[in-house]
């Protein structure tokens, strides 16, 4: 390997070759000349690499009689990244002797410390610092050392992975922590692949290049080679030279080889002391043995008959298996069977999806036709009022033309009788008749004034008496339509009061008269049942608040309050006879059979109960029954139906899909973005089903009865005197009808007369001639010919107008047909989609139902497979084990029967002598005792050998050891 020498800078030290690295054979004989470089690195650090050469006699270089260059541990290249005061330091070495050359703190001695810190040095050893983070450059995250060394020739380390040179990187982070990469390299320089990151692999690469790092004599340090060379103390150097040739190392290994004697000593020692113990021991058992051959004839049938038992326990296994899959194979039936109810119960619920989506369109269709004629309708009604108030205008238009003619007519009459009258006013003394004309216009006028007053206050009676009779006959038209309706509720109450008085006795008539009749048939004939029914589900629940008795009825629905509940087909074929033989002469509906397993343990629905403050019909009923608790889960989803008392409330709720379903306090049904009203009243406005106590109940409904009658009497009576008022009121206005006609007449007489008077006076002043009097008659004549050509006119117009009044009027009234029966349709259309829901919600029930047995049914076979296939299990392992003592054998004989043999025969053996397993211990112990005689033997050989072999070391290590204290004595 080649060596490195730094020159004297502030001092000159002699770094020295890194230590032990095998060289060739061959020396360097000639004269060593250095040849240097006064330029800076590309760092700007003074110092410089000088290259070695061999030198003639002549002065010329001749490098190739330097002689052959070491193949292994050769240091050829190093790398420093932000290390000390170097921020970038490449550096190819000779072969052999190199020399740095560089000022004080340019960084000559950061080299050495960088090999020393690469190849597995600590801080401390370098000197120049006691943590690796103090060699990483000021500012920078890390420091990074690369050594390349030579690994060729015979003696390369592991030369197929790392090659020709062995790459040792060592990178320290700025914290002081660091890691270590072992690359393959090549002669030319570059990196390889990564072999190990192991420190354990680096110091085997350095024991086998004989590489040490901490032998002064190889790496020497300044502060080392200034101790050395100024200390006197023989002791010190005596200490360097021991280390340094690695004789302190040979004298603690002489050490420890002599303790190794003297142990090796006490173990031959120990040993030999217990050797003829052992010997001994070995003796007894191998005695004892020969005891045990009398018993092996008795073991050996033994041993027959445990083969024979548990090929007998094979053939008691296999025969248990059969009826375990007789079980499957009625199971899979069975399991078949619920899974095509199931099937067929999932088709009917997506077939009621379906028609349930259907309904809806039409409701839809329905809704938007119904609206699209009622919107016609209106627009009719606009267009009739604005054709009634036309063809009002041309009657009023009309007479204002009849009261024209008449008018011009009289006109006429007039100016005909003044043209008669005028060739006698001339000689006339006309004074005494124009005074008393005068008079009598001013008497005319006042009385006409009069008569106008009073026709405006009879007038103003008229209409008020006309309003007043039309709000009576309103207000007696509404009291008669609730007295009808009291009417109702009083017969209602007398039935129900009838029907509570009849329960009274026995509950079960609140289901129907007939029903205490069927339930005492069945438990006479309980006997035919496998599990007697029960029923009526009515009458097995109970509810916790009664304020919510028509919710719930509305939920669970009368015929399933009065139906019954089967385990099994059978027992519903029974019950069904019963039913019709009990149910003949019965009007109305009749009890239904449900099928569901008595299971007796109540269905989890924690999962499906709504998290919400609102209880749910299965949280307000109670079940002493757990079975009819299950029934009406998987029939009416009682889980999962809210009770809210007010629809807005349940309307909210609903709309955020806290539950499928919400019933108010009054029995309406809410659903997602729908609202439906309770649809009929079975009881007649009481939940007969669901009540506290019988007797409370007749007693609050005959206070409802006193209540309403009396209020029926008050309202009677009330509608009689309103009828007289009435009476009154309307002979009222007939009077001021009659007085209005009668002062009308008398007043269009006295306004003629004022008329007449008037004219005659205008006429006497002006004295016109006969002529005057013939042209205002043609004009009064032509003025009335036009009158009677707008009267023709006017009366066509009034007959289009009442035909179109009449066409409009039957189109309303189509529409009106056309809107209440819309009306009946949607009304119907809601009645349908309910039931289609109630049905839809009892199929999912059944549905659910069934793949509820089908799910404890599937269980059910599993565990039965599971049975039988620990049972194949068992038979397969029987058969295992019964194989590996031998071949099948068949036996008819009964496992017990056997055992009872080898008892016997057990006994005999315990009887005769130690047992099989005493004996198997024995044969243990004696293999066990005879190989540690064997053992013994072998150690005692061994540590004689070994003793003797390492006796010769101490000797010749002492000899040695003596002949160099002697000659450094000397």
């Amino acid at each position: 390997m080649s060596s490195m020498k730094r020159s004297r800078g502030a001092d000159a030290v002699h770094e020295g070759d890194i230590p032990g690295a095998k060289r060739n054979k061959g020396a360097v004989s000639d004269d060593v000349e250095i040849e240097e470089d006064d330029g800076d690195d590309e760092n700007g650090e003074d110092f410089e690499m000088s290259q070695l050469h061999t030198q003639d006699e002549a002065g010329t270089t001749v490098v190739a009689e330097i002689g052959r260059e070491a193949d292994v541990g050769i240091l050829e290249k190093i790398t420093l990244v932000n290390f000390m005061c170097h921020k970038r330091f490449d550096v190819q070495f000779g072969p052999n002797v190199n020399f740095v050359l560089g000022r004080n703190g340019s960084g000559k001695s950061a080299i050495m410390n960088a090999v020393v810190v690469a190849l597995g040095g600590k801080a401390t050893a370098t000197q120049r610092g006691t943590s690796l983070k103090q060699f990483v450059q000021s500012g920078a995250s890390h420091s990074e050392v690369i050594v390349h060394l030579r690994n060729r020739g015979h003696d390369a380390y592991r030369h197929e992975v790392f090659g020709d040179t062995i790459v040792v990187e060592r990178h320290i982070r700025s914290d002081g922590t660091g890691t270590y990469k072992l690359k393959s390299g090549s002669s030319s320089g570059s990196r390889g692949t990564v072999v190990s990151t192991k420190k354990e692999e680096l110091q085997h690469i350095l024991d086998h290049l004989n590489i040490q790092i901490d032998n002064p004599v190889s790496l020497l340090s300044q502060e080392t080679s200034r101790n050395f060379l100024h200390s006197s103390d023989p002791k010190n150097k005596y200490k360097l030279f021991m280390k340094a040739t690695q004789l302190e190392k040979i004298s603690q290994d002489y050490e420890a080889t002599r303790d190794n004697l003297e142990e090796m000593k006490r173990g031959i020692e120990k040993k030999k002391k217990f050797l003829p113990e052992v010997q001994q021991e070995a003796k007894r058992l191998e005695e004892k043995l020969q005891e045990f051959q009398a018993l092996e004839s008795l073991e050996m049938k033994l041993l027959d008959l445990k083969k024979e038992l548990q090929w007998s326990m094979v053939t008691q296994l296999e025969q248990s298996v059969e009826p375990y899959r007789a079980d499957i194979e009625k199971e899979r039936q069975r399991l078949a069977k619920n899974q095509s109810k199931a099937d067929q119960a999932k088709t009917f619920c997506a077939s009621f999806d379906v028609e349930c989506q259907e309904l809806n369109q039409k409701m839809e269709g329905a809704c938007q036709k119904a609206a699209a004629v009622n919107e016609r309708k209106e627009s009719l009604s606009s267009e009739l009022r604005a054709k009634q108030k036309k063809f009002r205008d041309a009657e009023h238009e009309l007479r204002a033309l009849e009261r024209q003619l008449v008018d011009k007519n009289k006109e006429v009459k007039a100016l005909e009788t003044k043209r008669d009258e005028s060739t006698a006013l001339s000689q006339r003394d006309v004074k005494g008749e124009r005074l008393q004309k005068t008079q009598q216009l001013e008497e005319g006028r006042v009385k006409l004034k009069q008569l106008e007053d009073q026709v405006k206050t009879v007038e103003n009676d008229r209409f008020q008496f006309e309003g007043s009779s039309e709000r009576k006959s309103s207000e007696i038209a509404s009291n008669e339509e609730k007295a009808r309706q009291l009417t109702d509720d009083v017969v209602k109450c007398k039935e129900e009061i009838r029907r509570l008085q009849s329960s009274r006795k026995d509950r079960l008539e609140a289901f129907g008269q007939w029903m205490p009749r069927l339930v005492a048939a069945l438990q006479q004939n309980q006997s035919r049942f496998r599990k007697l029914p029960k029923g009526p589900i009515g009458a097995l629940v109970k509810l916790k608040d009664y304020r919510w008795a028509t919710a719930v009825e509305q939920v669970v629905g009368y015929r399933n309050l009065i139906s019954f509940v089967c385990d099994n087909h059978e027992d519903e074929a029974t019950l069904k006879r019963l039913v019709n033989e009990n149910t003949r002469d019965v009007r109305g509906p009749r009890p239904d059979i449900i099928v569901s397993r008595f299971t007796g343990c109540e269905y989890d629905v924690s999962q499906s109960v709504p998290q919400c403050s609102y209880p749910t019909v299965l949280q307000m009923l109670e079940f002493p029954d757990p079975d009819i608790r299950n029934c009406l889960i998987d029939l009416c989803g009682i889980e999962d139906t809210l009770l809210i008392e007010s629809a807005q409330d349940a309307r909210r709720e609903i709309n955020r899909r806290l539950a499928r379903q919400a019933y108010t306090l009054e029995g309406d049904l809410v659903l997602y973005m729908r609202f439906y009203s309770k649809p009929y009243d079975r009881f007649g406005g009481r939940n007969s089903v669901f009540r506290a106590d019988v007797d409370g109940a007749i007693q609050d409904e005959t206070v409802k009865l006193n209540a309403l009658e009396e209020e029926l009497s008050s309202l009677k009576q009330n509608i009689a005197t309103m009828k007289q008022d009435l009476n009154t009121t309307k002979h009222h206005a007939s009077q001021a009808k009659t007085r209005l006609a009668q002062l009308q007449k008398e007043k269009s007489r006295c306004a003629a007369m004022v008329s007449d008077l008037q004219a005659v006076l205008e006429e006497e002043n002006a004295e016109e001639d006969t002529a005057t009097y013939d042209g205002e008659i043609d004009e009064c004549r032509k003025a009335i010919s036009d009158i009677v050509e707008q009267q023709n006119s006017k009366k066509t117009l009034l007959r289009e107008l009442e035909t179109d009044l009449k066409q409009c009027q039957a189109d309303i009234q189509t529409h009106e047909g056309t809107v209440e029966e819309m009306a009946m349709e949607i009304e119907d259309l809601k009645a349908k989609i309910v039931e289609v829901e109630r049905q839809q919600g009892k199929a999912q029930g059944l549905a659910e139902s069934y793949e509820g047995r089908v799910g404890e049914m599937t269980k059910h076979l599993l565990e039965l497979e599971g049975k039988v296939e620990e049972l194949m299990r068992k038979i397969e392992e029987a058969v295992g084990h019964a194989t590996e003592a031998c071949e099948r054998m068949e036996t008819t004989r009964d496992p017990k029967s056997i055992e009872r043999e080898m008892a016997k025969l057990q006994q005999k053996v315990r009887e005769k002598g130690p047992g099989l397993a005493e004996k198997q211990e024995v044969q243990q112990r004696y293999v066990e005792v005879a190989d540690r005689c064997k053992t013994l033997g072998d150690d005692i050989t061994g540590f004689k050998r070994a003793h003797k072999s390492q006796a010769v070391l101490p000797a010749a290590v002492e000899s040695e050891r003596l002949r160099w204290e002697t000659e450094d004595q000397l």
